[in-house]
């Protein structure tokens, strides 16, 4: 799915398109993802987050899961 959206984005505008299945969110998807393309122009990011909310009502355990990184 990826990569045939890539394709169509690419086909329709006659850009380069590098996709790139990683966790944004680890140093290893990082690194994936730069070492496909180390000066990237646009970065569409679907990264799984927190549940849209007001983080007043968030738990003191939901904000540290939040914060947490590899």
């Amino acid at each position: 799915m990826l990569d045939k959206t890539g394709a169509e984005i690419a086909a329709a505008t006659g850009v380069n398109v590098t996709t790139v299945a990683a966790d944004i969110s680890t140093s290893a998807g990082r690194s994936a993802a730069l070492a496909a393309c180390p000066q990237p122009d646009i970065l569409l990011n679907n990264a799984d987050g927190p549940l849209p909310g007001d983080f007043r009502d968030w738990s003191r355990g939901r904000l540290d899961r939040c914060a947490r990184r590899d």
